[in-house]
């Protein structure tokens, strides 16, 4: 079975961790079209839950998968950027002194407030406005990972 990875970029990341991660994609989120989708990724020491950008999805070369994290969720059913638009966003990151996250937050559709993260109620969702979408529980790490 072919695995893929996921070049996720994180929102409020400090500018010098402001780059793109790779995360596993578990094949249970595995669909077309990610790029340009909104995901909850593990991020740091501590695998806090941050909200990210998918920018580019790869194959997993053979020998790839060993210090890799999984993705929790891709809380999009379909991209919030198109590929012009990430073109944009690229080009924004490498010509002006802005995040990437920031870059896709000002290229996103006036109504897409779903790129502005939210905690609700009981801290466990990501969104915007009217648009939450509950946080899966973070699956369990095999032994030695």
């Amino acid at each position: 079975m072919e695995r893929y990875v996921a070049s996720v970029v994180i929102h409020a990341a400090n500018y010098p961790l402001d780059k793109a991660y790779s995360y596993l994609i578990p094949p249970a989120l595995l669909r077309t079209h990610l790029e340009g989708c909104r995901a909850v990724v593990p991020f740091g020491r501590g695998n806090r839950r941050r909200v990210g950008m998918i920018i580019g999805v790869s194959e997993l070369p053979p020998d790839g998968a060993k210090g890799l994290k999984e993705l929790y969720a891709i809380p999009d059913a379909a991209p919030v950027l198109d590929t012009e638009q990430l073109m944009m966003v690229r080009w924004l990151r490498e010509n002006t002194f802005c995040s990437w996250y920031d870059a896709a937050v000002g290229i996103a559709a006036s109504g897409a407030g779903a790129l502005c993260p939210c905690k609700a109620g009981n801290g466990r969702t990501v969104g915007g406005g009217r648009k939450a979408v509950p946080i899966p529980e973070p699956r369990p790490q095999p032994e030695g990972a």
